[in-house]
């Protein structure tokens, strides 16, 4: 490629060294043809692939096959998935009964500290017990450390009879097993049943031995409000790692921009006879064509028409001309039943159309396997026939007056559609 021209022929090789100057070594052979080095070769190697490419098809090869251009297949992306919100709820819910289990604790640790520095081994009431001559299981004693002025308390157990027993302990000491039949026995005496016995142990503490409606109502409030709070930080965080690939604010729909199959055309659309038949149908703009079997469908009465001027022998006058009914004895125009579908016809067309004569191109669909508009669910479908074969049965009507049978039927649109033309120069369209 030197200049916009491809030299090939070998009687130009000296035309082009005299134009440009140049030797038998300043060319390059590819795939037969001359090229200046430098001047374009990368161009006509890859003008030669595409021919390559095109020469070697064959009619029976697939659309998928026919990259002529080697730019022509596009990288395409998939949009990722979204993340799943759902171990955003699980680690905000593990965060919330984290923190629920911790207050509790803290809640019970800080009620026996409480229990601890304010003394109060019993939780039965003092004033009570004082009152009815209840006498305690330990007693508290004051004393002096060493040599200074500093005391301590110490708790000294008793007896059931109120006698010391054991050593004097720096905690309360655990009520003894006698002490609850003491206490009911006085509260007997006066008539008062016994109280029940608290344990102000750590567990009792800690666990379920001190629950009331302020602590309870207090740890599920905080920590419902530790799940709110990170499940919400979570949430955003979610949503900012899904931003990429998040198609909400958008209708989004996988395979919109596809080529369908004609399988798909043809059910998903209304048919149109091509020829000579009418339909009901209203098209709003026309997609395609198909050729359609015989399959399923009725036959039709044909008006026969003279295929040249008829002459009576006789007289010598004009029966009929070429192109006009012909009729019988008693006036009535003759007529022929035939099969809806002219596949002569349709083959003709496909011979016009320069079509090979092969199966796998020449395709004709059945009409009895192709779904129409079961039900009525289709609204922009005329009629609710099961299959394309019952409506054309039902619906197709085959006036007297035509002369020609349908080969097929154009795939059209009858919902109110904006239809857009595209064609090349002189193709029509401005009609």
């Amino acid at each position: 490629m030197c200049g916009g021209h491809l030299y090939r022929k070998n009687n130009r090789k000296v035309r082009a060294m005299a134009l440009f100057g140049s030797s038998k070594r300043d060319y390059d052979n590819v795939s037969g043809g001359k090229a200046f080095k430098g001047g374009g070769t990368k161009d006509l190697k890859q003008t030669d692939r595409t021919f390559d490419q095109l020469r070697k098809q064959r009619v029976t090869d697939k659309a998928r096959n026919r990259d002529v251009h080697n730019e022509q297949q596009l990288a395409r992306g998939e949009i990722g998935e979204m993340r799943s919100p759902m171990w955003v709820e699980v680690g905000a819910a593990i965060l919330g009964v984290f923190v629920l289990v911790v207050m509790w604790l803290a809640w019970g640790g800080i009620g026996l500290l409480i229990q601890t520095m304010m003394n109060t081994g019993s939780p039965n009431d003092k004033e009570l017990f004082d009152e009815l001559g209840v006498r305690p299981y330990y007693v508290a004693v004051e004393q002096q450390i060493g040599t200074s002025s500093a005391h301590t308390t110490c708790y000294q157990p008793l007896d059931e009879f109120g006698n010391n027993f054991g050593d004097c302990t720096r905690s309360v000491p655990k009520e003894p097993v006698w002490y609850a039949d003491y206490v009911a026995s006085v509260f007997a005496e006066h008539g008062f049943d016994a109280p029940e016995p608290i344990d102000n142990s750590v567990g009792s503490w800690l666990l379920f031995g001190h629950v009331g409606i302020i602590r309870v109502t207090f740890v599920i409030a905080v920590a419902a409000g530790v799940y709110a709070m990170s499940r919400a930080a979570m949430m955003r965080q979610l949503e900012t790692q899904n931003v990429a690939v998040d198609t909400t604010d958008i209708n989004q729909h996988t395979n919109d921009a596809r080529l369908a199959i004609p399988q798909e055309i043809v059910r998903d659309l209304s048919l149109f006879p091509d020829v000579g038949a009418h339909s009901p149908v209203q098209p709003s703009s026309m997609i395609s064509h198909v050729m359609l079997s015989n399959k399923g469908l009725k036959k039709v009465d044909v008006t026969q028409f003279a295929q040249e001027t008829i002459i009576d022998n006789d007289t010598g006058e004009i029966v009929s001309e070429k192109g006009e009914v012909l009729y019988d004895g008693a006036g009535q125009p003759i007529t022929k039943s035939l099969p809806m579908i002219d596949n002569e016809f349709s083959h003709a067309i496909f011979d016009k159309s320069d079509v090979p004569n092969l199966p796998e191109l020449r395709r004709f669909f059945n009409p009895a396997k192709i779904e129409w508009n079961p039900g009525g669910s289709n609204r922009d479908k005329t009629g609710k026939q099961d299959t394309v074969a019952q409506h054309i049965n039902e619906d197709w009507e085959f006036p007297d007056y035509e002369p020609q049978r349908p080969a097929g039927a154009y795939v059209v649109d009858e919902a109110p559609v904006n239809t857009l033309v595209l064609a090349m120069t002189r193709a029509g369209k401005g009609n």
